[in-house]
């Protein structure tokens, strides 16, 4: 199992989406349960994977302060308005 997952992670820093696919044909046939459902999330978005693996952008940035704003919402709900929520994220020191 530990196979499986090291050649996956060389896989992704190959940015070579055809090493996916080969991949993806050496551990179809496997009998480990943990790698069949990693295979099954994988083909439900393969195209997703594959630009994953081809470009080098990634959202991560934008969904922290998505994560960041959805967080003092969270900890500001009931209390007041839009109007001091939005001075709360602006004044923020965390970003």
């Amino acid at each position: 199992m530990r196979e499986g997952y090291n050649t996956f992670r060389e896989v992704l820093n190959s940015k070579d989406e055809l090493r996916l696919d080969q991949w993806l044909e050496k551990y179809k046939s496997t009998k480990i349960r943990r790698i069949i459902s990693f295979i099954n999330g994988i083909n439900l978005d393969l195209k997703a994977v594959k630009n994953a693996i081809k470009y080098p952008w990634s959202k991560g940035v934008v969904e922290g302060h998505v994560n960041r704003l959805k967080n003092k919402k969270r900890e500001m709900y009931g209390r007041a308005g839009f109007e001091l929520l939005r001075r709360k994220v602006v004044l923020s020191n965390s970003g």
